[in-house]
């Protein structure tokens, strides 16, 4: 099994690159030496990745020599000798470095050299590449020499044939992906994603805070600025690239988190959590908006159209729902929506007002509306329903007809008793009674939540319900893919035999004729299902003879 918890910072992409066009400029070097500007502190594990990638991808010797001891009165040939574990008395000059056998495949890798060392290997490095290129060799040592802070750049190029900069190096890309990796490839889930994404705009370029971040829980890191106040370092310096508190990150000009925690720049740290929130959070606000809309599309549009005034007096009319924003939204279904929906929704109201204030969004916020919509998304209609679901030859038969049709009978005679989902039982299970008063909406949103799961694992499903009310018959249709054959089934059989064995319905005066004036003004539609392609019609309205009562 991998070890993602492992995965290597040198390993992404961004460094990898870096590391590679250094290695591949000593190897392939004319005149012997490629200088390299760092920050200080140097990023940590550079140097390794470099050494490591010679002596992979070349046949040479590297030999790592730490100069911040100081040349001490010796010149910097002498030291290079001595690192490499020669005796120095047969090597005095550059020109005996260079024709040295034992150091024909070496590669030395300089750092710490102090700043008042420089000029004395200035000379040397000048000299090098001088006499490696009059004697013409093809086989001498090359030198990767790290500039010392403190000297000015243009001096330290000057010395060495070529030069390579850290500076933008890692990618949004490479500290998005290290992140996920150091928090064990969590899921999809938006408390995820955002905690993800806040965690890498925190963390920039800069590895050990990655690491940190990371061994955070992930609702800590939707919005971890108390937790990160409570370490705010001491730090003196103004940032700048030297100094290691600057660099070229997403584009921009990265001044290091722990600059701004030190500046007790509260302004910034909220403007960085909130980039990395919004990047994932606006896009899942116009999610929800558009499910809401899809969801209640009727309802909304019936109220429309609509004119809303903005601040300066300007207005603007709204004849579609789908251009309504997510506030307007809400304020035409508010009064039909079930607790959760309406938790879900008024949640997202609250973040998309921090959003567009420019100020970070409460974790507890993300939290829970992460857990909601994970609850409720399946309730939703899909941009492309059924996309995931097994095709198994299921189909959807929906049972069309008045109260007293023969539906249930017809149901149990022609269909495994298994893939029978009735409303009526529905009922029973919820309110302990077939006659449930009120609101029948969550009764449907089970039932279609029930349906959906049985052809999603590629089975069957009969709705036996009146399905009289083209919106639900819609509702069930939107959620099916046009590839998924469904069937209207309609049963209905005279008045009189519907009234002669009514039972518990002529308890309702009234409820049989209402249902059958219902089915005879929604018959035309029935009758060509309801426009869509995917649609079967089977009509079963027969003599009282044929159809046995239910």
């Amino acid at each position: 099994m991998t070890a993602w918890r492992a995965l290597s910072w040198w390993g992404l992409p961004g460094p990898t690159r870096f590391v590679e066009r250094v290695a591949t400029a000593v190897i392939g070097t004319e005149d012997g030496v490629v200088g390299l500007s760092l920050p200080t502190p140097h990023p940590g594990g550079l140097i390794g990745a470099i050494a490591n990638h010679l002596e992979m991808h070349s046949a040479a010797t590297v030999i790592r020599v730490d100069a911040s001891t100081g040349l001490r009165n010796r010149a910097p040939v002498t030291m290079l000798a001595n690192a490499a574990g020669l005796r120095t008395n047969g090597i005095r000059l550059v020109g005996d470095f260079l024709i040295a056998p034992e150091l024909s495949a070496g590669i030395f890798v300089v750092e710490g050299i102090p700043a008042e060392d420089w000029y004395p290997w200035v000379y040397f490095l000048k000299l090098l590449r001088t006499e490696r290129v009059r004697l013409g060799r093809t086989l001498a040592p090359s030198l990767l020499v790290v500039f010392p802070s403190g000297v000015p750049r243009d001096d330290a190029i000057a010395v060495v044939g070529k030069e390579f900069r850290w500076l933008g190096q890692v990618t949004r890309h490479d500290t998005e992906t290290f992140i996920e990796a150091r928090l064990g490839w969590p899921d999809d889930s938006l408390l995820a994603r955002t905690a993800v994404s806040v965690a890498t705009v925190l963390a920039g370029w800069d590895e050990d805070l990655a690491r940190g971040l990371a061994s955070l829980s992930l609702a800590t890191l939707a919005n971890p600025l108390t937790h990160l106040k409570q370490y705010a370092p001491a730090l003196k310096k103004h940032p700048s690239w030297s100094n290691g508190l600057v660099d070229r990150w997403d584009g921009l000009t990265w001044v290091h988190t722990s600059a701004l925690l030190a500046a007790q720049d509260d302004d910034g740290l909220d403007k960085r959590v909130w980039r990395g929130q919004v990047r994932i959070l606006f896009p899942f606000l116009d999610q929800i908006r558009v499910a809401f809309v899809g969801k209640y599309l009727d309802h909304i549009q019936a109220q429309l159209p609509f004119t809303k005034e903005f601040t300066g007096g300007h207005k603007k009319t709204y004849k579609s729902a789908w251009e309504l924003e997510l506030y307007d939204v809400n304020e035409r279904i508010k009064d039909d929506l079930p607790d959760n929906y309406a938790l879900l929704i008024n949640l997202c109201i609250r973040m998309r007002r921090s959003m567009a204030h420019f100020e970070p969004v409460q974790a507890n916020y993300i939290n829970k509306a992460s857990e909601l919509w994970e609850d409720l998304s399946s309730t939703f209609t899909e941009d492309c329903p059924g996309w995931e679901w097994p095709r198994c030859g299921q189909q959807l038969v929906m049972l069309i007809g008045p109260s007293g049709a023969g539906k249930s009978t017809w149901a149990a005679l022609h269909h495994d008793p298994a893939d029978i989902v009735s409303s009526d039982a529905i009922r029973e299970a919820m309110t302990g009674s077939h006659d449930m008063a009120g609101d029948q909406e969550p009764v449907f949103e089970r039932l279609r939540a029930i349906v959906g799961a049985r052809l999603a694992n590629g089975r069957s499903a009969v709705v036996d319900a009146t399905n009289l009310d083209q919106k639900y018959r819609i509702e069930h249709l939107r959620n099916i893919p046009p590839d998924i054959p469904v069937e209207y089934v309609v049963v209905d059989r005279p008045m009189e035999d519907k009234k002669a064995t009514g039972g518990w319905r002529l308890s309702k005066p009234g409820l049989i004729e209402i249902h059958a004036a219902k089915f005879a003004q929604e018959l035309p539609a029935i009758l060509v299902g309801d426009n869509m392609t995917n649609i079967k019609i089977t009509d079963l309205r027969m003599p009282p003879s044929t159809i046995v009562s239910s």
